[in-house]
Parts: C-alpha cells; sequence; structure tokens
C-alpha cells in the first residue's frame, strides 16, 4: 500500500466525520454463521439491559450510496473475538445487504505481523483491509503514533465527538474519560488509534488444592514466590511455573520497578517536536512520587528518547542488571525453552503437571471452560493473582510491582482515499462498538469458546460474576510503563535476530552463559532492531525536530 498523505487522510476524515457514518472490511472468507454452544460461563449478571442476541438496530441515516456493492475486510488474529466478529459481519450485512463483511482469520501473532509488513511493501493496495489490529499494524512502520502521523491509520479522536449511529447520545459517551484518556495516550498522546474496547492483563494461575496440599499460602511478596517454587519443585513438580512468552511481561515490570524514578529523561518534553500543551498537561510538571504508583499513568513516552537511550546502552545499566539477574532466580522454575512459545502451557496447569501458570487474562473463559468438561475427580480449584513486589528491594527499585492491565484487541482503520468507503467500514466498526454489538460480541465469542480478553470497556457490557472473580487477579494497583522494558533488551528484535535472541536468554537463564555475555549479545541484537524502527520511523534522534 502506497502512503496517503496527511493532508488526504485529514479531508477525508472531515468528509467521514460530517456524515456521521462509517463502516469496516474483512478478507475473502465470507462470514460465517457459528456453531452456537451452551455458554462456557454464568448468565450475565442481571444489571446488563441488552439481550445476549440482541444485536444493534439499523441507523437511520446512511450517507454512503446504497446503490453500489463494496466489501469492507477485516482482518483478525484467529481466536481472539472470532466468533463475535463474524456474528456481528452476519448481522450488520442484514441490515445493509450493499456491504459484504469478510473476517480474514490470520493463524497467529506472528503471521499476522508477516502479512502487515507484507501489505505495506506491497504496491498493491487492492487487498489491503479495512480495519486491523493496529498495534501489530503500528509495529511496521515504527509504532501506533508513527502510523497515524504518517496517514497509514485513521485518527479515531474526532469520532468521539460523533452521535453514535447505534445508540443514543455521542461516541464519548460510551466510556469513562479514564480510558479515553489511556487510549489516546497509548497512541502518542495527539491521536488515537483505536476506540477502547476491553482490558487485558498478566498474571499469575495458581491450583489453590495443591498450595492447600502443602500448606502454602497464595504468595504475598517476590520472595514469598521464590519460596514457593523452591517448596514445590522440592515435592517433586519438575516445573512448578509453566509458561510461554508471556514471561517477558515479569521482565517488563522488573524493569519498570528499576527505570520509573528515571521518567523524565525518557518522556516527551517541553520544547520537542511532538509536545503538545493541550494533549500533554501531564507532562508539563510531571514530578516523580514514589508513594503514588499511579503518579505516571497520564504522561507520554518519547519513542524518539527511548531509542535513543537503547543504543547508547541502557542495556548495561544497574537497573538492567538487576531486572535480568532478579528474572534468573524466577525462571529457573519454568520449563526450558519456555520463551519459544508451547503449545503445552495450559495443558501442563490443567492436567496439574505445574501448580502455577502465568498467562493472559484471555485465557481465563477458555480455562474455565476446560476444566467444566473435565471428570469431577480431575477439576480443581483455582484463582489468579498478580505480580508480587518485593520485601526487600533491590538498591534503586521500587517495592511494588506494578502489573500489566491495558487496552487490548486494538482495532484500528486503515486510511484509504475514498469517502464512500471509509464511511461504510467507519459504520460497521461503530455498529461493532455499541453496548448491543458488543455484548453480542462477548456472548457469541463466548459460547464457542473463543477467546475474551478481560472485561469490557464499553459501558454497559457485562460479564459473568464467575468470569469477573476469575479477572479480579489482573486488576493492578498502578500501570506498568510498557516502554521501560525496552531499555534492558526484552523482545527488541527482528525477525531475523529472534532465534538468537531467544537462545541467548535460554543460555542466561540455565547458567550456560554470565549476565556480561548476555547483555553484549543482546545489546547487539537490539541495536540492529532499534536501527531498523528508526529507518520505518524516520527519527532524526533530535527530540526538538
Amino acid at each position: 500500500m502506497k502512503k496517503k498523505s496527511l493532508l488526504a487522510l485529514l479531508l477525508a476524515l472531515v468528509m467521514v466525520i460530517a456524515m456521521f457514518a462509517g463502516c469496516s472490511k474483512t478478507t475473502d472468507t465470507p462470514a460465517e454463521t457459528p456453531t452456537t454452544q451452551e455458554p462456557a460461563t454464568d448468565t450475565p449478571a442481571e444489571d446488563n439491559n441488552v439481550a445476549a442476541d440482541e444485536a444493534p438496530a439499523a441507523a437511520s441515516d446512511v450517507t454512503w450510496d446504497t446503490s453500489k456493492n463494496d466489501e469492507i475486510i477485516v482482518t483478525v488474529i484467529n481466536g481472539y473475538y472470532t466468533a463475535g466478529e463474524k456474528k456481528l459481519a452476519e448481522e450488520y450485512m442484514k441490515l445493509h445487504p450493499e456491504t459484504k463483511v469478510t473476517i480474514d482469520v490470520i493463524a497467529d501473532n506472528d503471521s499476522y505481523r508477516t502479512k502487515m509488513q507484507t501489505i505495506l511493501t506491497s504496491e498493491d493496495s487492492s487487498n489491503t483491509p479495512d480495519i486491523v489490529h493496529s498495534n501489530f499494524f503500528g509495529d511496521v512502520v515504527g509504532g501506533a503514533a508513527a502510523a497515524l502521523s504518517q496517514g497509514y491509520l485513521m485518527d479515531m479522536s474526532p469520532v468521539l465527538d460523533m452521535e453514535h449511529p447505534y445508540q443514543d447520545g455521542l461516541v464519548r459517551d460510551m466510556y469513562d474519560d479514564v480510558v479515553l484518556t489511556e487510549a489516546k495516550n497509548n497512541s502518542g498522546g495527539t491521536m488515537m488509534q483505536a476506540l477502547p474496547f476491553d482490558k487485558c492483563g498478566i498474571s499469575f494461575f495458581y491450583n489453590k488444592d495443591a498450595f492447600a496440599a502443602l500448606g502454602l499460602s497464595t504468595p504475598e511478596t517476590w520472595e514469598d514466590l521464590l519460596d514457593v517454587c523452591a517448596k514445590f519443585e522440592e515435592a517433586g513438580y519438575e516445573n512448578p511455573i509453566t509458561v510461554s512468552s508471556e514471561a517477558s511481561w515479569i521482565i517488563t515490570s522488573l524493569s519498570d520497578a528499576g527505570f520509573r524514578d528515571h521518567e523524565y529523561d525518557y518522556m516527551v518534553q517541553p520544547g520537542d517536536a511532538l509536545y503538545d500543551e493541550a494533549t500533554m498537561p501531564y507532562n508539563a510538571n510531571f514530578q516523580f512520587d514514589e508513594n503514588d504508583l499511579t503518579c505516571d499513568a497520564f504522561v507520554i513516552m518519547s519513542d524518539e528518547r527511548i531509542a535513543q537511550a537503547k543504543l547508547d546502552g541502557s542495556i548495561f545499566s544497574d537497573a538492567s542488571k538487576t531486572t535480568w539477574t532478579e528474572f534468573a532466580k524466577l525462571a529457573k522454575y519454568f520449563p526450558d525453552n519456555y520463551i519459544a512459545g508451547g503449545a503445552d502451557t495450559i495443558t501442563d496447569f490443567e492436567m496439574q503437571f505445574s501448580p502455577i501458570m502465568l498467562s493472559g487474562s484471555w485465557n481465563v473463559g477458555l480455562i474455565l471452560d476446560d476444566l467444566n468438561q473435565m471428570p469431577a475427580d480431575k477439576q480443581f480449584d483455582w484463582a489468579t493473582f498478580n505480580i508480587p513486589g518485593f520485601a526487600n528491594a533491590p538498591e534503586g527499585f521500587g517495592s511494588t510491582m506494578r502489573g500489566l492491565y491495558v487496552l487490548g484487541n486494538v482495532m484500528g482503520i486503515v486510511a484509504k482515499d475514498d469517502a464512500d468507503h471509509e464511511a461504510r467500514v467507519l459504520d460497521f466498526y461503530l455498529y461493532w462498538y455499541s453496548q448491543a454489538g458488543a455484548q453480542l460480541c462477548y456472548e457469541e465469542t463466548l459460547s464457542n469458546g473463543n477467546y475474551v480478553q478481560g472485561p469490557s470497556m464499553i459501558k454497559g457490557v457485562t460479564l459473568s460474576d464467575t468470569l469477573n472473580e476469575k479477572l479480579a487477579g489482573f486488576i493492578v494497583k498502578g500501570p506498568v510503563k510498557q516502554a521501560m522494558s525496552g531499555l534492558v533488551g526484552i523482545s527488541e528484535t527482528t525477525e531475523a535476530d529472534r532465534p538468537l535472541h531467544n537462545d541467548l536468554i535460554n543460555k542466561f537463564v540455565a547458567g550456560e552463559i554470565d549476565l556480561d555475555t548476555f547483555l553484549n549479545g543482546l545489546f547487539e541484537i537490539q541495536t540492529r532492531f532499534v536501527q531498523s524502527q528508526a529507518e520505518n520511523a524516520g527519527w532524526d534522534f533530535d527530540p526538538a525536530t
């Protein structure tokens, strides 16, 4: 797809907003009607005022040319709300038969990134999707902020002040203000890559029966967690914690604890080209307060400053060395080669081979469903707990470990030079992002055994009491700054370097190489990644320009 000029994007968006309508797109696979099964969870709470099978009513004012057929392509990752998205497409096409909505399902995250890379480097834009996971899409061009500023993605900020075509009020009325602030901050602070849909997090799942059998309590500190793992190992568990690549979020939390009091060095500052006083009030007079875990919640980080720090060798800092040292203490209880990802992680927990699992909130519904289908003698009681903080924090580290609990399922609209088409895409998007549409998406997803990532951020959408109880361990005391993890080199790799990156971590965790050798190798990999990222984003490493 050729890059669209920013002027053209703005003109097209103005037209769309003036029309108060829009629509979305999917690939060449027609939307299918999912097979309806019994819901995997309890009946939704009584305060839900939208029936599970109730789709949004048709918009009263259609502003595109209904005499012309068109197709909307929505490219999504397999499992994540896939059944719900197909149902929404099916219902939407009943209302708007002139518009075909195709749900293009990609197997996994890596395949999705590869497809986005291919799309963005191709001269043929005919198969460019209309709605994408904008976080993965943005990665290809240097992040969401770059994708927005360069005109690849539609800025959703103006959409907030539209009348919602599928429910009463403005689009912004669907959300709490704090959620909208978070969404804008995740896109660089001045624009918005997607409307919020849900939240997701990383936490520990634990077998309460296995803990009780050894007389162990839920870990309250980092030290407690290490002690619990040691006791399970002594009891014969080969891998007290089962985990795959999600383990990187432990490093994210550790690096956040080590770097958060240096945050001013890495944020957008007054005088930077990206600084906007109107949209970055928290940056203007930011003061770190170690007792306030949310003091930096809305501070906008500078990708360019962080990239420069990476090239300058932040990976060799004391905070980075401590992060990796503490991580290795826990990682020795992980399966071998955990970082490569593994299909056995959930199985190991469900079959009780591992009493603890580090995983995402998107697996809560799956595990509930799986265990409910097991024979009674194979079932067990389980719960979740967040990453615990330090009883005795390392020097320079905060004692509280802030966890990951962020906006998930980030679906954005690809900008195109076709106002009629964009109107259709935005309309379907808002059909999906309505209370009735989101509730239908959740219920259909759960009934078909697909993933829901966590609670909806759209007001009025509810989950069952059972599901909410299991999700409680994901709620954090303060939001981790994900950008800090790049300062220690985790996941800072090109596709070509990923096997080398994984091999280095495996050897370090296994004690086959020392910390200095590990960091030197990681730095080389990270440098190549940052240089590639800088080239794609057009950074000159002068924040003022």
